[in-house]
């Protein structure tokens, strides 16, 4: 037995052999002394023969070993099959044992030696020896057991190639704004004056933000380091549990993972330095998978150890057999989280929107309906939130609608500080999400300074959409803090659900959906339709110019045919807008820099009819769609060999290689889908199975922007890259294409008048009347610039067709006359389409399940595990992406509304601008005032 030092008051003496213990409470560190005898027995206290230091606990054998003295030196001898480490080193043979080694016997019983100095040896300076310390020697020497210092590895490295990267670009970038501020400088500076005004300013923005990169750089090797401590300690509970699990016969396995951590899935919380944070991995045969905190293992673990004591001491009556040490019957689940970004709240616009819930592991897990609109303190009516969603975008071209209908209510202008402001929060429903997490879902969030968690339940459907009734309505008093929140912050709403039964005979799930649907929701938040409008005008009889009319027919696929009379001035109109419900990419149209008008064609009247429509950039995404199922067929084929090949399948082996034949069977119908879509889906590039309305073109053609698909926000167009540039139409020649000056520029609806003189395109076609028996076409060409999703410029055409006449034949005036709905301008759509969705390969199973395979398999192949632990980390490294994008999706449908109410755009200052922004937004007025800026003829 051994000695308390603090309830004995004895002093240590140092001239013998000891051991002290260590243990991870400070309080019992180094509190207990074993003096060593010349043979000393370490074992249980139910032992045949006498022990002299008597331990009980996991791993400990009734004769453990051996302590013995000889000619002043301390050796140790293990007993067979009884675990015993020195320095960390697994010792199964007779070993001398030096002052200050550390000892571990068993699982968790860990101690110091002390040996005698020789007389006159000069006392030097211990090195400090604790629990952790000992514990990490442990972990280290322990390579085998699990590969999170792996996956600790891959983050180093990635944080330095992040931080070189960021580095060389800060640099190119601060580079080319000094060249760019030298450009612009008056030529009444000297040039000399110039070069040291660059020189000073280079220099003191280099130092200052070199210092802010060396405090993020020294950051994030502090996280680092926490992480390494936390996986440290967190293998060795993992292996105590283990064992501890097996001894007492619980059919529990634990493991060691990482995932991103709560504050890494939103913007507005404090981020962590280190993407990752280690989370334990509990799977229990028949019962499906759990995640615990570290912390809730930590705590675990005592009890497990207390029980597994009773067991041993013979008190198994005690221990109850259905016991939720090992494994919880209710253990709530964090789906993910949804963020709704309180801008709204600023610019008192009512806010509908369906928030992307991001898990842990960075998957878009569901949708989450929110409501948040600012209430009247006084009973008033209230902004009806409904009227705005992400997917009713008001029509900026045709906008109508009153201030009331939008939903924006006549609020004061700004908010002052010390106003009392009641906002509204209705969580409406949450959709899409995980089938094994539905048993019972219910939400949580925190709004601002409010002390209580708000929490929602579920009426208790075990659908994968939940519907919830209750609101909220919060008051606040409007301070600075408070005002910066609701300008740029966001309301972080947890989503979390329990495990619902029939769900846990497998520890992994399929990612893969119907193919029908998942391949078409896929696609909605990576594209959005566009209308190119245009009009031609001409010189009426009060002098004015008006829009010409246009004639539809039949055999025209244009959107109808401009009556243009001969040897008239002309201008043309082209505007372009977003089109409500064909997407969820945010994009925003900054101008219409350029227009470009040529490329006369005649055609027989019973020749084929042209229009707009090419295929190009759906040819090169469809391209990459199939290269990305040919990846797709590899990986599969990669993964069932590896599953085909091993001698002893688990049931889950056998269930996974049953998913992975089955998804391999169904790639040849997936392809399909793909790459030949169903008139009517949301593929794009698929038919219409609609009929056009007058004036539009049945054909919508894709313009594949061919963005970074791990993020847009990491994405960069090359400056002279223009989406759209290649995407000719047949007989469009550059050479034979003249650009128009420009008369005025339409901020609001983004339109763009040009003067166009016909008789610069030197065509007898459009010098001379147009008989019946011909068509005459032309092809018109915007430079549309945009600010979202990408600062980027494409190229959109139109083709039109013309018919000159000398003047208005008799039948024409009578229908003029007769037909009162005359049509004035024809217009094509147009798909834009970030990047494809889904990359191949790891993404056809879960993050989660690759995340366990990273971390918690045991494989025999150090670059497999490489392999894996890559495409787990190229997973996750994209949230910061998924929540930019998705705020600026939330910013773009508030100011879309907002700009089509009229209202002055004020108080932006976080998004791009939605008209124009080369001009000044403070000479905006109200929705009467004129908007259109005028270049002179």
């Amino acid at each position: 037995m051994g000695i308390s030092i603090q309830s004995s008051g004895i002093a240590v003496e140092k001239n013998k052999f000891y051991l002290v213990n260590l243990n991870a409470d400070p309080s019992l560190n180094e509190l207990l002394v074993y003096y060593l005898k010349e043979h000393t027995v370490v074992g249980r206290h139910d032992a045949d023969h006498h022990t002299d230091i008597q331990l009980r606990g996991l791993g400990i054998l009734p004769e453990h070993c051996t302590l013995e003295i000889i000619d002043n030196e301390v050796f140790v001898t293990p007993m067979p099959n009884a675990r015993t480490c020195r320095n960390g080193v697994v010792v199964t043979e007779k070993t001398v044992l030096h002052h200050g080694d550390r000892i571990l016997w068993g699982n968790n019983h860990f101690f110091r030696i002390n040996c005698p100095r020789p007389p006159g040896t000069v006392n030097e300076p211990e090195e400090l020896v604790d629990y952790e310390f000992a514990q990490r020697e442990i972990y280290m020497n322990d390579r085998a057991s699990d590969l999170s210092d792996d996956a600790l590895a891959v983050l180093e490295e990635k944080h330095k190639m992040d931080k070189e990267e960021a580095l060389v670009k800060q640099r190119e970038m601060y580079e080319e704004k000094i060249e760019r501020m030298r450009h612009e400088m008056s030529p009444a500076f000297r040039p000399e004056r110039t070069v040291s005004l660059g020189s000073f300013s280079s220099s003191g923005i280099s130092s200052s933000r070199l210092s802010i990169d060396d405090l993020d750089n020294l950051e994030n090797e502090r996280s680092l380091e926490r992480l390494k401590e936390e996986v440290i300690h967190a293998n060795a509970l993992v292996r105590e549990a283990n064992q501890l699990s097996e001894e007492m016969k619980r059919d529990t396995e634990f493991a060691v993972t990482l995932q991103i951590p709560t504050s890494g899935l939103s913007l507005n919380r404090s981020r962590a330095a280190c993407a990752s944070e280690v989370a334990i991995v509990v799977k229990r045969k028949n019962k499906g998978t759990q995640f615990w905190s570290l912390d809730k293992l930590s705590n675990k673990i005592y009890d497990m150890r207390d029980a597994y004591n009773q067991i041993e001491e013979g008190n198994s009556t005690k221990v109850d057999v259905d016991d939720d040490l090992f494994f919880e019957v209710e253990c709530h689940t964090l789906i993910g989280v949804a963020n709704v970004y309180l801008e709204c709240i600023f610019l008192d616009v009512p806010l509908d929107y369906a928030a992307p819930i991001i898990s842990q592991q960075g998957e878009v897990c569901g949708r989450l309906k929110v409501q948040i609109t600012r209430a009247l303190e006084d009973g008033g009516k209230e902004a009806d939130a409904g009227s705005l969603s992400d997917d009713e975008n008001p029509d900026l071209m045709d906008n109508n609608e009153t201030e009331e209908q939008l939903g924006i209510t006549d609020h004061d202008e700004e908010i002052s500080v010390g106003q009392t402001i009641a906002v509204k929060v209705k969580i409406v429903e949450a959709y899409d999400l995980p089938l094994a997490y539905c048993n019972y879902v219910f939400c949580q969030y925190e709004f601002w300074d409010q002390p209580n968690v708000v929490e929602l339940s579920s009426p208790g459907s075990k659908s994968n959409s939940v519907v919830f009734s209750e609101e909220q309505v919060f008051q606040f008093e409007a301070t600075e803090e408070f005002l910066e929140y609701i300008s740029d912050g966001a309301l972080s709403i947890e989503i979390w659900g329990n495990r619902s039964k029939g769900f846990g005979q497998t520890s992994w799930t399929p990612n893969i959906e119907p193919i029908a649907t998942n391949s078409e929701d896929g696609w909605n938040d990576l594209k959005r339709k566009v209308d190119l409008w245009t009009e031609i005008h001409e010189l009426n009889d009060q002098g004015v110019f008006a829009p010409v009319e246009i004639n539809s027919r039949n055999d025209n696929a244009t959107g109808g045919i401009f009556q243009l009379r001969q040897g008239q001035s002309r201008r043309i109109v082209v505007g372009v807008r977003p089109l409500p419900k064909s997407g969820s990419l945010p994009v925003v149209i900054e101008a219409i820099s350029a227009v470009e008008v040529g490329s006369v064609c005649r055609r027989d009247k019973n020749d084929e009819a042209l229009d707009s429509y090419q295929d190009k950039d759906l040819s090169i995404l469809r391209e990459k769609l199939s290269n990305s199922l040919m990846k797709k067929r590899e990986y599969l084929d990669e993964q069932i060999q590896l599953v085909m090949n091993k001698k002893e399948k688990s049931d889950e082996d056998k269930d996974r290689e049953s998913w992975l034949i089955d998804q391999w069977v169904n790639l040849t119908e997936e392809r399909n889908f793909l790459l030949h879509p169903e008139p009517g889906s949301n593929m794009p590039g698929s038919p219409s199975n609609k009929r056009p309305t007058p004036g539009m073109e049945k054909h919508v053609p894709v313009i594949f922007l061919d963005l970074n698909a791990e993020g847009i926000h990491n994405s960069s167009v090359d400056e002279s890259s223009v989406a759209g540039l290649e995407s000719s139409l047949p007989f469009e020649k550059d050479d034979k294409m003249k650009q128009l000056p420009t008369i005025k520029y339409d901020q609001k609806n983004v339109c763009i008048t040009v003067s166009w003189d016909s008789s610069v395109h030197d065509s007898p076609y459009l010098n001379r009347a147009t008989s019946n028996s011909e068509r005459v076409y032309l092809i018109i060409k915007a430079r549309v610039s945009l600010s979202s999703p990408l600062a980027m410029d494409l190229i959109l055409r139109k083709r039109i067709c013309v018919r000159i006449y000398k003047r208005q034949s008799l039948k024409d005036s009578l229908m003029r006359k007769l037909w009162k709905d005359t049509k004035t301008r024809c217009c094509v759509t147009y798909e834009l389409v970030s990047h494809i969705p889904r990359q191949p390969g790891e993404e056809t199973e879960e993050r989660g399940n690759l995340a366990e395979r990273a971390a918690a398999a045991v494989s025999k192949n150090d670059e497999e595990h490489e392999v894996v632990l890559e495409k787990y980390h190229r997973g996750i490294s994209h949230v910061e992406g998924l929540l930019k994008l998705d705020k600026l999706r939330q910013e773009v449908v508030v100011k879309e509304k907002l700009a089509a109410s009229g209202k002055p755009l004020r108080k932006f200052a976080s998004t791009p601008n939605l008209l124009q922004g080369s001009f000044d937004l403070s000479s905006i007025g109200s929705k009467n005032d004129s908007l259109d800026i005028d270049f002179g003829q």
